[in-house]
């Protein structure tokens, strides 16, 4: 395990991933399988996830049962740390306390809220680590890993909108998606074009069931770029006679993707996902071993002898494993590290600063580098080292724009294409540090990173740094969000000072808006 709970030697640590979770009915609680913790009061334990009433998160909770009663406690305090790792990777801490108490009777408790969910986001990885106080001692370490499957199915179709171009208005289009489960429903997609040329969407489901259906419609360019994405979930009763008549909110103005088209056709790419929220939980898997001998089993695994190299007696190999040195061998081979990467042992070679011909100055903070490494990843230090520069002739660099730690973070990064313990911050700070000294994988995953966790909060933020970075994908994805949550962002703090401090983006951002609405 990586991440910020790997570093833990006592206690119980209980990892549950929630697949398609953004299919869940959003109304529904969703609950993990039971975990025994012999090694926390001879107790079980059961984690819980209740929808927020806003439909944009979660409030998780946790319930414990004393399974044994010679222990007579009715309630037990412990050290909690719950984190939820995202489908990006970013991991974030949900709940960190010294004290926390439960009843021993079963109720639940609530430990965290999580908020700023999107229905883009399938798949959520809960860690809970648990343990006792410092004054009860430390306990063995154990590790249990469970899942829970809410059933969906997915189906995806591109939408080729024949003639676009000449659409005549009230024309409507119809675009079907079939089901492969017979049991399932056909989603039917209707576009009519108004007569100020904008291009409604509509969804028509007819089901026997109580169905939840995530939509998710795309122009597809020219070039298979994605425009102008819209995320919508929808609740379908059951036991409705007639069609279910739901609006999209992606609607699409003739004139701006008249270039996207091919061949006269606009292309749309539709994902949808439905689920009758059925639900299939299970543990996984469960080990008392710490992760460095719980390393050591996966390699024994991995150097342990094939069945045919066994049985195929005809191989010198196969004589040699059956010889009485043969447990040396395995030990042997056991004992060795598997072979780093490339990127490992650059990023080794960064940390050791060993050779190092270099220097960089951040305040009273000093950085060593090397030259080589640097101008193979950036031209800006390229340029700079190849000429009579002062940095050249001294081999000292002043940085006066640059914090330490994002600093070495941007360093390591131009030695290994590695990013850790990625914050909203941190990213900001190295999307500047990649378009300054123009690293162009730099800005990708900062970019992809900040698109990935756009929120209410940071969304008027986001779009100055898309303005400014003139990054299109990034600033059509705060628009979207800007134009769904229009009254919130509108009338917040933040969109407030955006208007101060750029006008001019501001402007354009209500021009784009009000032609939307047209």
């Amino acid at each position: 395990m990586s991440g910020i709970l790997s570093s833990e030697t006592d206690g119980f640590l209980f990892t549950w991933k929630v697949k398609n979770i953004n299919v869940s009915f959003g109304e529904d609680t969703i609950v993990s399988p039971e975990f025994r913790a012999y090694n926390l009061y001879r107790s079980d334990w059961i984690m819980s996830l209740d929808p927020l009433s806003t439909r944009d998160g979660f409030n998780l909770n946790l319930g414990m049962t004393i399974f044994d009663w010679r222990t007579r406690l009715k309630s037990v305090s412990v050290i909690l740390t719950v984190t939820v790792t995202k489908p990006n990777g970013m991991e974030l801490v949900l709940k960190e306390t010294e004290d926390f108490e439960f009843e021993s009777d079963g109720s639940f408790e609530k430990v965290a809220s999580f908020q700023n969910f999107t229905f883009s986001e399938d798949t959520l990885i809960f860690n809970c680590h648990i343990k006792k106080p410092p004054n009860l001692g430390k306990v063995p370490f154990v590790r249990c890993i469970a899942h829970t499957h809410i059933g969906s199915e997915r189906r995806c179709c591109i939408w080729k909108v024949r003639k676009f171009a000449s659409l005549l208005p009230d024309k409507q289009k119809k675009f079907t998606l079939f089901p492969t489960d017979p049991l399932s429903p056909e989603i039917k997609i209707l576009g009519t074009l108004s007569n100020k040329s904008k291009f409604h969407i509509e969804v028509h489901v007819q089901s026997e069931k109580r169905i939840f259906i995530v939509g998710k419609i795309s122009v597809l360019t020219s070039n298979d770029d994605l425009k102008w994405s819209k995320v919508k979930s929808f609740l379908v009763e059951s036991e409705s006679a007639s069609e279910t008549v739901l609006k999209f909110p992606l609607i699409i103005i003739r004139n701006r993707v008249l270039s996207y088209l091919r061949d006269d056709d606009l292309n749309l790419l539709c994902e949808f996902s439905l689920s009758t929220g059925t639900k299939h939980s299970e543990i996984d898997e469960s080990s008392n071993i710490t992760k460095e001998y719980s390393d050591l089993l996966k390699m024994r695994l991995v150097n342990l002898p094939t069945e045919n190299s066994v049985l195929n007696p005809s191989t010198n190999e196969t004589k040699k494993n059956s010889t009485p040195d043969t447990e040396d061998a395995i030990c042997s081979s056991e004992s060795k590290r598997t072979p780093q990467t490339l990127k490992e042992d650059l990023k080794k070679f960064y940390l050791q600063k060993n050779h190092c011909d270099v220097t960089f100055k951040t305040g009273t903070e000093i950085l060593e580098a090397h030259k080589s490494i640097l101008c193979s990843r950036s031209p800006v230090f390229s340029a700079m080292f190849d000429s009579d520069m002062k940095e050249t002739i001294n081999k000292k660099v002043e940085i006066v724009d640059m914090d330490t730690d994002t600093l070495d973070r941007f360093l390591l990064f131009l030695y290994s294409e590695t990013l850790e313990d990625v914050t909203w911050d941190r990213a900001t700070n190295l999307l500047y540090a990649a378009n300054k000294y123009q690293v162009e994988s730099l800005k990708v995953e900062c970019s992809s990173f900040l698109l990935s966790n756009i929120s209410e909060a940071n969304v008027c933020e986001a779009l100055k740094l898309s303005d400014l970075y003139q990054d299109e994908k990034l600033k059509s994805a705060c628009q979207n969000l800007i134009f769904e949550q229009e009254a919130r962002i509108f009338s917040s703090r933040e969109w407030e000072t955006l208007t101060v401090e750029n006008p001019l983006l501001s402007a354009k951002t209500l021009q784009n808006h009000f032609a939307m609405k047209k």
